[in-house]
């Protein structure tokens, strides 16, 4: 939001005739340079027009003016903050503010998730392997694992990382493996490589 503020200044009193002509009178003995600048300093002062902006207005996020639906306004609740924050939540599931971080990790978490995913599909279509759909099928069959044991392997594994995930975030509102929180071997931890992140995210799923 920007405040404009004209200010003109006020033009000064013409002079008097007199003292013109009596100043073109001695201009001989003066001199030209020094009557010319005589005649400028009598010389009302232009309007200036000038324009101050409100710093700490325009520093604030505007609602609206990133909304996913142009001409609505968001939820009080989504002001921009979070990275990715595009004010749509139509089933208001983050109204709680108590839940809100835990969905937005969620929301995170499903998106690297379906971006592994993603990357997986058009590798193996890339290369000539068996369909995603296929897939796990074809390897379960020529490895000789008992599907059972898979999957107990499976949710003991994941079950211990989850729930190390869970208290990692629950202690220090970051994502993160294990004792790593945040995780960011390759520091590139920033607000515009969030926002990439969560777009990509959500793109895959």
């Amino acid at each position: 939001v920007a405040t404009f503020a004209i200010q003109a200044h006020t033009p000064q009193a013409t002079p008097p005739r007199k003292s013109m002509a009596a100043l073109c009178r001695f201009a001989p003995a003066l001199g030209v340079n020094t009557v010319r600048a005589a005649a400028a300093a009598k010389k009302p002062a232009r309007a200036v027009a000038t324009f101050a902006v409100n710093a700490a207005a325009a520093s604030e996020p505007r609602i609206g003016a990133k909304h996913w639906l142009p001409g609505t306004e968001p939820p009080a609740y989504l002001d921009g903050t979070m990275a990715g924050d595009y004010g749509f939540d139509p089933l208001r599931l983050g109204a709680n503010p108590e839940t809100l971080p835990y969905l937005q990790e969620a929301e995170l978490m499903n998106g690297r998730w379906a971006m592994h995913a993603t990357a997986g599909i058009l590798f193996t279509d890339a290369v000539g392997l068996p369909k995603f759909w296929e897939a796990g099928e074809v390897s379960l069959n020529e490895s000789g694992f008992d599907f059972k044991l898979l999957v107990a392997f499976q949710v003991v594994v994941m079950g211990f990382l989850e729930a190390a995930r869970i208290r990692g975030f629950m202690a220090t509102g970051e994502s993160g493996v294990v004792g790593n929180f945040p995780f960011d071997p390759s520091n590139q931890d920033s607000p515009r490589m969030k926002v990439r992140e969560i777009k990509n995210g959500r793109l895959a799923m």
